[in-house]
C-alpha cells in the first residue's frame, strides 16, 4: 500500500490516508442499519464490503459470577 501512495506523490496526485480504530465502535449499534446508512450515502465496494466483512460472523456472551452463557450470533446484536 505504501508503494501505491508513494509512486502516487511522485506523479504529483494527492494522496489522502484515513485510519480508523474500529475495535469498539460498531457495538452498540445496529449492524444491518450501519450498512443500509452506507448505502444510502453511496458507499461503495470495496469500501462497503469491508464494512459488511467486519460486522458480519460476530458473536457475544455474557459472563456473570464464574459463569459465562453460551455464544448468541446474529447482525443486530446489542450489548447486555
Amino acid at each position: 500500500m505504501t508503494q501505491l501512495w508513494h509512486q502516487s506523490m511522485e506523479d504529483g496526485h494527492s494522496t489522502v490516508c484515513v485510519f480508523l480504530d474500529l475495535a469498539k465502535a460498531f457495538h452498540s449499534i445496529l449492524h444491518l442499519g450501519v450498512i443500509a446508512a452506507l448505502k444510502e450515502a453511496r458507499v461503495v465496494n470495496p469500501v462497503l464490503g469491508w464494512f459488511a466483512d467486519y460486522l458480519s460472523n460476530r458473536s457475544q456472551s455474557v459472563a456473570l459470577l464464574g459463569s459465562t452463557s453460551l455464544p448468541c450470533s446474529g447482525l443486530n446484536l446489542q450489548p447486555q
